[in-house]
């Protein structure tokens, strides 16, 4: 995943994040905070949940200043950009497939949205700006990560 942050009239702060290369200690520290299993976290943040990408944020700024508190992270929604590519997206679609904390209609509604998503990305297109005035939001489906 690519996070790119702009603020305050910044340039922007861009990180790559890979879910699988989290210390397990920093993943229960998220899980913790988060109240949500670890599995769960980065469907969270690309569903464009507040509290999750805060968490994230905070995860990406503790490398840097490690006695960061979450309290002490916040950030205008629309400053942070989430970003996947094709790749992503395929091995997402996967692991989707195989959550067994989801309903049946959840995990269709999740993996409708992820297949709009890659075909989006797969078409080069950039998701966001496809949901321009009068069509449809491409918004993920509500509380996928919720069983």
């Amino acid at each position: 995943m690519k996070i790119t942050l702009t603020e305050n009239g910044n340039g922007p702060q861009v990180w790559d994040f890979d879910p699988d290369d989290v210390r397990a200690r920093d993943a229960e520290l998220i899980e913790a905070k988060l109240g949500v299993a670890w599995e769960s976290f980065p469907l969270a943040v690309m569903q464009g949940s507040v509290r999750a990408r805060r968490a994230l944020l905070w995860h990406l700024r503790r490398q840097a200043h490690p006695k960061l508190r979450l309290d002490d992270v916040d950030f205008r929604p629309k400053d942070l950009k989430v970003e996947l590519d094709v790749p992503e997206w395929r091995l997402w679609r996967g692991k989707i497939a195989l959550m067994g904390d989801l309903s049946d209609e959840l995990r269709d509604r999740a993996l409708a949205w992820v297949d709009q998503e890659l075909a989006q990305a797969e078409a080069g297109e950039d998701p966001a700006a496809a949901a321009a005035p009068g069509k449809a939001d491409s918004a993920p489906p509500a509380s996928v990560t919720s069983s």
